[in-house]
């Protein structure tokens, strides 16, 4: 049985609307940080994204003080 895969989500972490004047990305923090704990390789615009929102620097720092 094929199933189609493609645009199915396992949850929602952000929005982007190009459209928007100026564009609009929101970003559930939360579960960004939660998926990039476990292991998530953001793609580079969606790294972009979460770098512009302060999510990848809260993730090194808590990878920072993990190890400490």
């Amino acid at each position: 049985m094929n199933k189609k895969l493609w645009g199915v989500y396992l949850e929602l972490v952000g929005t982007y609307n190009p459209n928007t004047k100026p564009a609009t990305c929101e970003i559930n923090e939360e579960v960004a940080l939660k998926w990039l704990k476990v292991g998530a390789q953001p793609t580079d615009t969606v790294k972009t994204l979460l770098t512009n929102a302060g999510v990848m620097k809260k993730f090194q720092e808590t990878k920072t003080t993990k190890g400490e």
